[in-house]
């Protein structure tokens, strides 16, 4: 078998600080990749991962949302305001978006009305989120085109189940 590697294994000495070891090669056979075929599954439909665009002026929302949803194998794209928003959905048309009710310039409600009124968001989840849970009204939810809602602080299992349960898929359980 061919010598594919060689290194030295660093280990910490708390009273010398760090020592070298060196460590022995390792010997593998490898395979043969065939790259056309995992190029070709790159492209398939059935094999990418679900896109999901948050918007929320919350930088440290986003951040953990961001967190859970990756950790699930999702593509996560991200607005900073409801202005953005819009904009970012109709450029990468999302599986699903994740919408913070309260923020500055074009809120959630706004945001969620005009993109259902596009063909391409006709049937795509919408999910609300808002810390502000005793001024959410669930008719103007309905009414604005939102799919649920989710009141933050969001706990990481209660994001992927909705997630799960609007794309239907394992991205996300």
């Amino acid at each position: 078998m061919p010598k594919i590697w060689t290194s030295h294994k660093r280990m910490e000495n708390p009273d010398h600080g760090l020592r070298v070891i060196p460590v022995t090669a390792l010997t593998a056979t490898l395979p043969i990749i065939d790259l056309g075929e995992i190029l070709m599954k790159g492209n398939d439909k059935q094999e990418r991962s679900s896109k999901i665009l948050i918007a929320d002026d919350s930088e440290s929302s986003r951040d953990l949302l961001r967190y859970i949803l990756e950790r699930t194998g999702c593509e996560v794209i991200e607005a900073k305001d409801g202005e953005e928003a819009p904009t970012r959905a109709s450029s990468i048309v999302p599986d699903l978006l994740i919408l913070d009710l309260n923020m500055p310039g074009m809120d959630g409600y706004s945001v969620a009305s005009e993109l259902r009124k596009l063909p391409a968001f006709a049937q795509t989840p919408i999910i609300a989120l808002s810390a502000g849970v005793s001024h959410v009204d669930p008719a103007k939810l309905a009414a604005s085109g939102f799919s649920t809602f989710l009141p933050k602080p969001i706990p990481p299992a209660k994001v992927r189940e909705c997630v799960a349960m609007f794309l239907g898929n394992a991205d996300a359980s």
